[in-house]
């Protein structure tokens, strides 16, 4: 959820600390790709980015702004699945 200057994750109907920008920034655009779960260069050093390790596990119903959004299994990178969640 973004609103105005703060944004906030939700993971499996849990929620992560709210996230709060500078008051005059209330939008988010950007002309670049928005990784979910890691990027494939985290070794290096990306601007923003404060995880250098890569997401494993399973990744479905991601939902942005109330849209249901489809994850290309053949754009997934590294030991992640998507779509299906397998039980144990």
């Amino acid at each position: 959820v973004k609103k105005k200057n703060a944004g906030l994750l939700s993971v499996d109907h849990g929620t992560a600390p709210a996230g709060i920008g500078p008051k005059a920034i209330t939008v988010v655009t950007t002309k670049h790709p928005i990784f979910i779960g890691g990027h494939p260069l985290l070794s290096k050093h990306l601007r923003g980015s404060t995880s250098h390790s890569q997401y494993v596990g399973c990744i479905r119903n991601v939902i942005i702004n109330g849209k249901k959004i489809h994850l290309d299994t053949e754009r997934a990178y590294g030991q992640v699945t998507t779509n299906v969640c397998p039980t144990l």
